[in-house]
């Protein structure tokens, strides 16, 4: 699991790369500032009232200068720092479901009582999760069953699910269900996606003219074969090719479970997970070069599973 540390530079690195699309600022209001005698002449009180507080979000993350610390916040919404009088720049935040607060450089005198009030906005966007689909390769037939466990509802599956897939496959990735035959299983869903999930300073932005050879390189390099690469490019490519700029953010394996987890019996001896998130760039002299995503390759030993999706960001 990823520290908090790590957590939060991903996340304010997330947001730096982002913030054209997003015309609202986060809200850091300085409402009140009284002398307070307790202080030390080289001393300053920030009070904080955070008016998203509730039991989940009782912890913050926040950093002063770029020095990372934490705080309980209290039953009231608030909770306080006391740090050395000066110039300050600070960054808060709240969780995943929150973008991050970052101020510009703020003069703090000592001996002063600071009161502010920190106005999270949710980080919460809802997507379609498009054509995930799920390849089975057994190294003989074999009966498989399959649940997906996810907070949202699936808007659509084939064959259909119900309460999972049960179905036979064949090493050739052939699927035999209730009789029928298919090349994979297919679902979709409406989903609340956390944003700051994305690390915006990862990825590539691809003109539409790059845009075929962009993918077909990035699903070689993963280990799609020439079927599921096929089937993957003429589903998205049509879709995408009319954009003149494209920011593509791709997740591996592990990190796919934020759309689904796989229940899979029985366990395959391999599951590679690959979901391409997508946004058109309109401005691109408004993007910083983000750095190219390495791409793990998985290997096609024992049982296998593949499954891709995607979604396009608003």
């Amino acid at each position: 699991m990823k520290t908090l540390l790590i957590v939060f530079s991903t996340i304010i690195a997330s947001v730096s790369f982002a913030n054209e699309s997003r015309p609202n600022a986060p809200d850091f209001r300085i409402t009140d500032q009284k002398m307070d005698s307790s202080l030390t002449e080289n001393e300053t009180r920030l009070t904080f009232h955070v008016n998203q507080y509730s039991a989940n979000n009782s912890r913050i993350i926040y950093a002063i200068n770029a020095i990372q610390d934490t705080s309980i916040i209290d039953n009231n919404g608030n909770f306080s720092i006391k740090s050395d009088a000066g110039s300050k720049k600070l960054e808060f935040l709240l969780g995943l479901n929150f973008h991050e607060i970052s101020t510009d450089w703020i003069e703090f005198k000592a001996g002063q009582h600071y009161f502010i009030v920190l106005n999270f906005r949710s980080s919460i966007e809802n997507i379609m999760v498009k054509k995930p689909v799920i390849y089975c390769y057994p190294e003989e037939e074999t009966h498989i069953d399959i649940s997906l466990k996810m907070t949202s509802e699936l808007t659509f599956t084939y064959p259909k699910y119900e309460n999972g897939w049960s179905f036979i496959a064949n090493p050739n990735g052939k699927i035999t269900h209730n009789n029928q035959f298919y090349n994979y299983l297919f679902w979709e869903s409406n989903q609340d996606f956390p944003m700051n999930t994305i690390d915006f300073s990862r990825g590539e932005i691809v003109e539409s003219s790059e845009l075929l050879e962009f993918l077909e390189t990035s699903l070689n390099e993963f280990g799609f074969n020439s079927k599921e690469k096929s089937d993957f490019i003429t589903y998205w490519y049509p879709i995408m090719k009319d954009e003149t700029n494209l920011y593509i953010y791709f997740m591996f394996n592990e990190e796919c479970n934020i759309f689904a987890e796989l229940n899979v019996q029985p366990t395959p001896d391999v599951i590679a997970r690959f979901y391409m998130l997508w946004q058109p760039v309109n401005e691109l002299k408004s993007w910083k070069t983000p750095e190219n995503q390495k791409i793990p390759r998985f290997d096609r030993t024992g049982f296998t599973l593949l499954e891709w999706g995607g979604a396009k960001l608003n």
